[in-house]
């Protein structure tokens, strides 16, 4: 009867993995390499569970099960930094290389040497084990020591980050456990379907700073902003996308600064901080954008290209073909031609 419970609690994980998968794809686009993260430790849910269902063959829960934890450290390291770390790359290829040898030594029959070479396949689980655990742990005193800065941006995200180290504690320990229980124990069994579904919980339900698909996200340059330093960057986005500000043709940094009662110099520091791009190149590059849609969307027929520079924000037609090229490459009536 517990197996039959289990069954069905690994068929809704998988489910709802995939689900979260959909959502992930569509929702969040930039930026990119956060996004191939989370949809590889999604993935990672969905084989692991579904292999589990069907009873397929142990390398492929066993590859799921070790990525998962992987691809959760690469993760946080790319929130606190922005930038992927080469060292957790060859870290990470250790860690699959110990597995592999691990899962080569599975297949041997009982021979004279079959218990030397299980007890080395035994000390290389410690291994893999004890250096994901320790990678996690550097990478959770820098993640805990940001979010005791004392600012408003990380203390709208510090229980989302939170609840993700906890659960990931949660995961490392259970898998720890593997190395001395069989993973076919009911408990860990039941422990990783748990773990798995509030990770596809907390992705789903995952703060809303990570779905703005024109920002990007440094929490380390973030968080170590004083107080007083900070900026609420919900009021920024609903003046300059929501309202569609860029789109003015009389703008600046200075008229934007005194809409969102801030100083200019801190209001630039938020959009290199979150955008890594100047001022000007933001308002262009939105106008650019804005265009791209306006032809997409066929509705530019009754309009000369001059009247769409303008609709755009541009002051004339040579601002939104230089513009257009920078940004985008081709020019505005390539455009145009092919969708006509």
């Amino acid at each position: 009867m517990i197996e039959i419970y289990l069954s069905h609690l690994q068929f809704a994980i998988a489910l709802i993995s995939l689900i979260s998968f959909i959502e992930l794809s569509i929702n969040f686009r930039k930026p990119i390499t956060l996004k191939i993260l989370i949809l590889t430790f999604l993935s990672s849910i969905f084989v692991y569970n579904l292999a589990s269902l069907l009873n397929l063959s142990t390398p492929i829960k066993e590859y799921a099960r070790i990525i998962l934890p992987l691809t959760g450290i690469h993760i946080f390291e790319y929130l606190y930094n922005f930038k992927l770390n080469k060292k957790l790359f060859i870290f990470s290829g250790i860690c699959l290389t110990l597995l592999t040898f691990n899962l080569f030594a599975l297949k041997l029959t009982y021979t004279d040497k079959y218990n030397s070479i299980h007890l080395v396949g035994r000390i290389n689980r410690i291994i893999i084990a004890g250096l994901i655990f320790a990678i996690f742990s550097v990478t959770y005193l820098k993640m805990i020591r940001s979010l005791d800065e004392k600012n408003q941006y990380s203390a709208k995200i510090k229980k989302w980050v939170r609840l993700t180290i906890f659960l990931m504690t949660i995961a490392l320990l259970n898998n720890f456990s593997m190395i001395f229980f069989t993973p076919n124990f009911i408990v860990i069994k039941y422990i990783s379907t748990i773990i798995h579904l509030t990770s596809c919980y907390i992705v789903v339900y995952r703060p809303a700073f990570l779905n703005r698909t024109e920002l990007t996200v440094s929490l380390y340059r973030l968080f170590k902003k004083p107080i007083h330093d900070q900026v609420n960057i919900d009021e920024f986005i609903n003046e300059f996308y929501t309202k569609s500000y860029f789109l003015n043709n009389n703008i600046s940094l200075e008229d934007l600064a005194l809409k969102l009662k801030l100083d200019p110099n801190k209001l630039n520091d938020l959009i290199f901080d979150t955008t890594q791009m100047k001022f000007i190149d933001l308002v262009n590059k939105n106008r650019v954008d804005y265009y791209v849609k306006i032809i997409s969307n066929g509705d530019f027929k009754e309009f000369t290209i001059d009247t769409l520079a303008q609709l755009c924000g541009f002051g004339s037609r040579q601002s939104l073909y230089r513009n257009f090229k920078k940004f985008h490459g081709g020019s505005p009536s390539d455009l145009i031609s092919m969708h006509e």
